[in-house]
């Protein structure tokens, strides 16, 4: 975890993508701030985000069977 939660950078990568460099003061944080952008994400470190992504998509799962029931 960043110990800098307000830092945000964007760095060129390749033509077709770049590299975002972001802080927050929790994984779950960061991730559902990861899902407020409208692109693919690839290369996701570390591990502990990776589990937090895991665990939003296992809620958001079954908010959604809970709805369609």
């Amino acid at each position: 975890m960043l110990s800098r939660p307000w830092r945000r950078t964007v760095e060129h990568d390749t033509d077709s993508s770049c590299r975002l460099v972001l802080g927050a003061w929790s994984w779950a944080g960061l991730a559902g701030l990861l899902l407020t952008f409208d692109a693919d994400v690839t290369d996701i470190e570390p591990a502990e985000l990776r589990q937090a992504l895991r665990s939003l998509r296992t809620r958001i799962d079954e908010g959604l069977r809970r709805a369609t029931g």
